[in-house]
């Protein structure tokens, strides 16, 4: 899907399922009652240079983007989803974000719920959450930035982090499981 406006469906914007596939270019994901973009079990979506956001319920949760598959996130925008998570990774998904922000959400910016999952970040902004990022799986970040959360960062499963800001925040790090290098420029 090329140069598009999803926008305004009654549940899910747009839901990858079946082993499907997904390309998504240059798109706007926009104001859904519950999840702008999922991704269901042994399905992958290549996102790149596209925003998703205002997509809630009303006066319950909704996501951006939901995972349990693998996805990878390039040069895009997760925000403004304000009465609920940015991306919500579920099980032994894989999750990879580069050059893109997720902003502003009520709940968590980033929340790898299972020891299985993998998530990986690199050159991210997580700014203006209740909690920027919470990892119970792998979590690898490098030129990252954490800033302005109620917390942080929560992890509990191996951490890898190099040239990364976490900042400003109540609580800056919460952490758990093991870490294999912590370098901060």
């Amino acid at each position: 899907i090329y140069d598009s406006d999803i926008y305004n469906n009654n549940q899910e914007g747009i839901t990858v399922s079946g082993g499907g596939d997904l390309l998504l270019v240059r798109s706007t994901i926009r104001d859904h009652s519950a999840i702008g973009l999922a991704v269901r079990s042994g399905s992958t979506a290549e996102v790149e240079a596209t925003t998703i956001e205002n997509n809630m319920t009303a006066g319950g949760w909704g996501f951006a983007v939901v995972n349990e598959g693998d996805l990878t996130l390039s040069a895009s925008h997760v925000v403004n989803n304000n009465d609920g998570l940015g991306i919500y990774i579920i099980g032994t998904s894989n999750t990879e974000l580069y050059d893109s922000e997720v902003v502003n959400h009520n709940e968590r910016g980033i929340y790898n719920q299972d020891a299985t999952g993998v998530l990986i970040l690199d050159r991210v902004l997580v700014a203006d959450n209740t909690t920027g990022v919470t990892s119970y799986g792998d979590l690898t970040m490098e030129n990252v930035t954490i800033s302005g959360n109620d917390t942080g960062l929560v992890t509990g499963g191996i951490v890898d982090i190099a040239h990364s800001t976490i900042a400003q925040h109540g609580a800056g790090y919460v952490g758990g499981g093991r870490s294999t290098r912590h370098r901060k420029t």
